[in-house]
């Protein structure tokens, strides 16, 4: 769809969101161009208009293709203490199997995990099209509020951020599998939230807590590096923490050796969480 500047395409787009005028709605437009368009969605559907600051994350070998963003309220800790100490903990476990640990640097994960968005996005929108559109009341507000922007990108966006996979992988597996055979991560890098931090209608603070607790297995998927989980523990409410174990192309037997090794040391498998039934 071809726009005539960026206030036609907020004249536009709030024809489509019709179904949000009188509801308590609020309309967050990202500078620069962004101001513009919803402005427009504003106005047309009486919406407070308010600015989200961010940062574009631009693209390897063309900064000015911005493939994500860094968001002023970036007050979500990646890799919390409770979380660090039983990766310590279980870096130890693999040095008393024998193994070679040591602290490895690894390419930014934040370029791989916007292009994922992207990839994730739109093609969620392509199969879930005709069912938004007929069913959109029996999609619950969670599921839509992460699906939803695929609907606004482009084919463009889709295959350049097909295209740019191979770049990052080659580039992630020289700098990371060039020193190590494992690369070993938290799964989830902040603690399991509770169901009362998760079920806020889809809303800011469900994006933000989805989008953290993805954000250290993102990269593999969208790489395609063969990944698994296991148990490393519980945090100090009981809730479990895995470890990430990541490998380069087609070393799935190698995970799965090392994931069977580290569990029979461990035992956290047969372990039950603290006051559990």
């Amino acid at each position: 769809m071809i726009f005539e500047d960026r206030a036609d395409a907020g004249r536009r787009l709030a024809a489509a969101l019709q179904h949000y005028k009188g509801t308590d709605a609020l309309v967050l437009a990202m500078p620069r161009g962004g101001v513009v368009v919803g402005y427009e969605i504003s106005r047309a559907l009486g919406l407070p208009l308010d600015v989200l600051l961010c940062r574009k994350i631009g693209a390897p070998e063309n900064p000015e293709y911005a493939i994500g963003a860094l968001c002023e309220t970036g007050d979500l800790q990646l890799n919390e203490a409770e979380i660090a100490a039983l990766e310590r903990e279980a870096m130890a476990a693999f040095r008393a199997l024998g193994a070679r640990v040591h602290e490895q640097p690894i390419p930014a994960l934040a370029p791989s995990n916007a292009l994922r968005r992207i990839v994730l996005t739109v093609e969620c929108a392509a199969l879930h099209r005709e069912l938004v559109r007929t069913r959109r009341a029996d999609y619950n507000p969670e599921t839509l509020a992460r699906m939803m922007p695929g609907f606004a990108l482009g084919a463009v966006d889709y295959l350049r951020a097909l295209q740019l996979r191979t770049p990052l992988l080659e580039r992630f597996v020289a700098e990371v599998f060039g020193a190590c055979d494992v690369l070993a991560l938290p799964t989830c890098p902040v603690r399991t939230p509770t169901l009362a931090e998760t079920d806020t209608g889809g809303d800011s603070r469900f994006v933000a807590i989805s989008t953290a607790m993805g954000s250290a297995i993102g990269f593999a998927n969208y790489l395609g590096l063969p990944a698994l989980s296991v148990p490393m523990g519980f945090d100090s409410r009981g809730m479990p923490v895995g470890l990430q174990l990541v490998g380069r192309p087609f070393a799935e037997a190698l995970l799965l050796r090392t994931a069977h090794a580290f569990e029979t040391q461990t035992g956290w498998t047969s372990r039950r969480p603290p006051g559990a039934g």
